[in-house]
């Protein structure tokens, strides 16, 4: 039984000057054998020997902390093996040659050289091929004709016979380059990422235009809304019976989205009303000195607090003073006290509205609601104004479950494509995976592995074409094996 020592990493940088100076010693390597065989590819180091031979590059290996294994190889196994540097230096045998029969003329001795250890079976010198030494007689006064050529398996990656090579030519002596990895994205990752980001990017975008595009066109149905309610309201109320008004007025609040309705005459009269008549005033206050300052503009938005109102109340009573049933003291409680400390924020969408007396061709006398800007009537003095705001928290709130809706069905959509994703990136990179392990052992010489196809794709046209180079390599090392045993 023969054996062989195989590595099974790559030899790091800082370890390789100490490594190659040791086989230098060890072995009697030349310095650029030793660097080779130092700085070689994972595989067989040593070609099949004794035991004892391959138990002391063994040794070697492993007090440098290197991933080696002892492996049995059967004598008559011939494997393509890369990195092949030869252990010791070459004996020189000389060989006698006797004279020929006749007066022919008696050449030089011939000198062969043995071959030495070799780290690798595939590589056989030619001087190797020589018989040994020995006392022949020569037939003819010429020098012997040179031994039939040895041919010497080439790498299997190279796929290449050469013929009558020597040491120097054959793949033991290419150079290990060294490259710098890359950044790997595997196909797996590919694969996911290429899935995912359509449906993510898609996802966003409408979330985007939901976000952008849902809510400007809500106000401006409120805006449409609020536009007509005024103008309806405008037209039918009666300025001049006050009940009346005010009635009309706390029937328009009753709708749900109704926040406020402020209406203003030329002479100063004020009429207000809000849900919330104890705001009345505060929030009336806010509304005009809103219309005043923001002519045209519609989205107002505004602030509650209780202890505000009670301490404008409280302000009004000492201007006053008078002070019925300890008002001021029930004031100032109201002001500290902590459930009044909170501001409620409402969102309103403000339509205001200029109403006119006009007379028309038959000589009735009507009201007409335009916008206050209107170039029609601007030689026209109205009646009174009438500003309605309609309450638009509810029409956010909307927004906002749209968009939340939107954000679960992109996460239920991107979960979906990522287990297709994940699954299908499965199905092509594990067949692939085989294939390079099939790849590798067909590297390092180990043909008896069948490489299967069991896909009908391009995946198995590949697996097909393996199993096909591994079959002609087999035919050609078992070419090489009976041209050996001639």
């Amino acid at each position: 039984m023969k054996y062989t020592v195989v590595l099974s990493q790559i030899v790091p940088n800082e370890l390789r000057p100490e490594l190659s100076e040791r086989l230098s010693t060890r072995f009697g390597l030349s310095e650029d054998q030793a660097i080779k065989l130092a700085s070689r590819k994972p595989g067989r180091l040593l070609k099949p020997t004794s035991k004892s031979r391959a138990d002391t590059l063994l040794s070697l290996y492993e007090t440098m902390g290197l991933k080696v294994t002892l492996e049995e190889v059967v004598e008559n196994d011939i494997t393509t093996t890369v990195n092949v540097v030869p252990l010791g230096e070459p004996t020189v045998a000389p060989r006698e040659v006797s004279p020929p029969a006749g007066d022919a003329p008696t050449p030089a001795p011939v000198s062969t050289v043995e071959p030495a250890s070799v780290v690798a079976e595939s590589v056989t010198p030619v001087a190797a091929a020589q018989p040994a030494a020995s006392s022949v007689p020569v037939a003819a006064p010429a020098v012997a004709a040179a031994p039939e050529p040895v041919i010497t398996a080439a790498p299997v990656a190279a796929m290449t016979l050469p013929t009558n090579p020597t040491l120097e030519q054959t793949f033991a002596d290419v150079p290990v380059v060294e490259t710098k990895p890359e950044r790997r994205f595997s196909l797996r990752q590919r694969v996911l990422v290429t899935t995912l980001l359509p449906v993510v990017l898609a996802g966003l975008a409408s979330v985007a235009g939901t976000l952008l595009s849902v809510p400007q066109a809500q106000k401006q149905v409120i805006r449409e809304g609020a536009r007509a309610l005024a103008a309806s309201v405008g037209t039918s109320v009666d300025i001049n019976d006050v009940n009346a008004l005010d009635t009309q007025l706390k029937t328009l609040l009753q709708q749900p989205a109704v926040g406020f309705v402020a209406l203003n005459t030329p002479d100063g009269l004020q009429f207000f009303r809000s849900k919330n008549e104890e705001a009345d005033f505060v929030l009336g206050e806010q509304v005009n000195q809103w219309m005043a300052t923001h002519q045209g503009a519609s989205s107002f938005v505004g602030r509650d607090k209780p202890a505000d109102r009670y301490a404008l109340q409280l302000q009004q009573l000492k201007e006053s003073g008078v002070d019925v049933g300890n008002a001021q003291a029930t004031l100032e409680q109201k002001v500290r006290a902590p459930e009044n400390q909170k501001t409620t924020v409402t969102s309103y969408e403000l339509q205001q509205m200029a109403v006119y007396s006009v007379t028309d061709a038959q000589g009735e006398t009507r009201k007409v609601a335009a916008e206050v800007s209107d170039q029609n009537f601007k030689n026209s003095e109205a009646l009174y104004t009438i500003a309605v705001g309609v309450i638009a928290d509810e029409s956010l709130r909307v927004t906002r479950q749209s968009v939340l809706i939107q954000i679960m069905l992109i996460l239920l959509a991107t979960g979906v494509a990522a287990f297709f994703a994940v699954r299908t990136g499965r199905r092509i990179v594990q067949p692939i995976e085989a294939l390079v392990q099939a790849a590798d052992k067909i590297s390092l010489g180990q043909l008896d592995t069948p490489v299967t196809a069991e896909r009908n794709d391009e995946i198995g046209d590949l697996a097909q074409a393996l199993e096909r180079m591994r079959l002609s390599l087999e035919a050609a090392m078992e070419r090489l094996r009976r041209r050996r045993n001639r």
